[in-house]
């Protein structure tokens, strides 16, 4: 199956939220959408992942049976920061970074001045996708979160992170060269820049790891 992009392009590195496949197992408007995905997915035209903080987005059953579909579907797993009393030792999560985080204390106090209430901004598993797409130095982060969308503009500039509706991203990927061209002028970042991050064993218990959050539920 043909989805437009050269053989020689390079194969984007795409996070997806957790509204993505809920899309597709609630049977929602834009499911279509998420099979287009998968589809590219399937053809090795696009690397798909989703942080391990999709557990504590979706933590109710019938879904959260579903999330061990995910890597059968071609939606791989990635740590998102180790958190106390909520991360696995010697599982995924990863250590914090601590460049992200001052970034997204001064974006929060920003939208705080704004008069934006907490429940119109990104939560802390919002914040955790997002720093565990960045700790992977993953290229577009897909949502249709309009919480994150918001602070769209803030990420790209401030942490190299480009969020993208999936259906824009779609659309983008189709144009092929130009998505290329993008990719190769900067998109995805040096590793250089990067703060290293290391799977979390029992050895590195106290380190830079951030308390558990609070509350659960599906978005």
């Amino acid at each position: 199956m043909s989805h437009g992009v050269p053989n020689d392009s390079v194969t984007p590195k795409v996070t997806i939220d957790a509204c993505i496949p809920q899309e597709l197992w609630k049977t929602q408007d834009r499911a279509s959408v998420v099979t287009s995905l998968l589809d590219l997915a399937r053809d090795a035209s696009v690397d798909l992942a989703i942080t391990t903080r999709v557990d504590q987005d979706i933590p109710n059953m019938p879904l959260s049976a579903r999330i061990r579909e995910l890597p059968e579907i071609g939606v791989q797993r990635i740590g998102a920061p180790f958190r106390l009393n909520l991360s696995k030792l010697g599982g995924d999560d990863v250590l914090a970074s601590t460049g992200f985080g001052e970034v997204r204390d001064s974006i929060e106090a920003e939208l705080e001045r704004r008069g934006l209430s907490k429940q119109n901004r990104p939560d802390w598993r919002d914040w955790d996708h997002l720093e565990g797409h960045y700790l992977a130095n993953r290229d577009v982060f897909l949502t249709w979160d309009g919480d994150i969308l918001g602070i769209a503009s803030q990420l790209k500039a401030r942490l190299g992170i480009r969020v993208m509706e999936p259906e824009d991203f779609l659309s983008t990927l189709a144009e092929g060269d130009g998505y290329r061209t993008e990719l190769d002028s900067g998109l995805r970042r040096n590793d250089g820049e990067l703060d290293s991050s290391t799977s979390l064993g029992v050895t590195d218990v106290g380190l830079g790891m951030t308390g558990g959050g609070e509350g659960d539920g599906d978005v």
